[in-house]
């Protein structure tokens, strides 16, 4: 197996994965809801959004550390 395939491979183990705990939320949700005639059940789409939320890339993260450093540099 070539490495574009297996990342294909992991995408969609991925994707598959984020599919299947929708399914989940939304079981819970729905539960929740009619077991408590609609009280108290909190809206899914918070925890959806935070799942397929784009990922931070490599450069953004090491930005993110050199802000970090520099607000220790500061107060330190």
């Amino acid at each position: 197996m070539e490495l574009w395939e297996y990342n294909l491979f992991a995408e969609g183990c991925e994707e598959r994965r984020k599919n299947d705990i929708v399914n989940c939320i939304l079981t819970g949700y729905y539960g929740a809801y009619y077991n408590n005639n609609g009280k108290k059940a909190q809206k899914p789409s918070e925890l959806i959004n935070k799942l397929f939320q784009k990922k931070q890339s490599l450069s953004e993260g090491l930005e993110a550390i050199k802000a970090i450093k520099e607000k220790e540099q500061e107060h330190g």
